[in-house]
């Protein structure tokens, strides 16, 4: 299957319909070994979290084309913004079913040294491009939910540091 993956990738892509090709990717964590993540199917769930794997997506030029390119003042959530765009302006989106990517299970976003830049980013993704005021006030409520719980998580994972010590 390794050996055949772009073969599987274009037979998926090669009658140009669909906008957006999303596909499973394989994270390598240092500690839990290779782990098979794949893309969030609820298309709606990206008005609050960046649903696709961008290592395994596949975007048609005209896009590109219709919605600009990644916005530069980005470090984290330039893809989350770029996918957003596309999504809000009603792009198609089909998801695969075999990974197409091999990678490290760490980066910046999960590092919790940039959680606060990451949260921070997705939040001026949302305000700079939700103009619905239903999904703001949603957004905002889970933001407040979301927020806490990530202080909680950090939190903890430094405690276990500190104990580890």
């Amino acid at each position: 299957m390794v050996d055949k993956i772009l073969e599987n990738v274009h037979s998926s892509l090669k009658k140009e319909e669909t906008d957006i090709w999303s596909f499973p990717i394989i994270f390598d964590h240092q500690d839990k070994g290779k782990v098979l993540k794949k893309p969030i199917k609820f298309v709606w769930w990206n008005h609050f979290k960046f649903i696709f794997l961008h290592q395994g997506c596949f975007v048609h030029r005209r896009v590109f084309e219709r919605i600009g390119g990644f916005r530069k003042e980005f470090k984290i959530c330039m893809d989350y913004d770029f996918f957003y765009r596309a999504l809000a302006g009603h792009l198609s989106v089909k998801f695969g079913n075999f990974p197409v990517a091999l990678m490290s299970g760490t980066g910046v976003g999960s590092d919790s040294k940039f959680i606060y830049r990451r949260l921070t980013e997705e939040k001026l993704v949302q305000l700079q491009n939700e103009h619905n005021p239903g999904w703001k006030s949603a957004q905002f409520i889970f933001r407040l939910l979301y927020m806490l719980y990530k202080k909680y998580r950090v939190r903890l994972a430094d405690a276990n540091k500190f104990a580890a010590n």
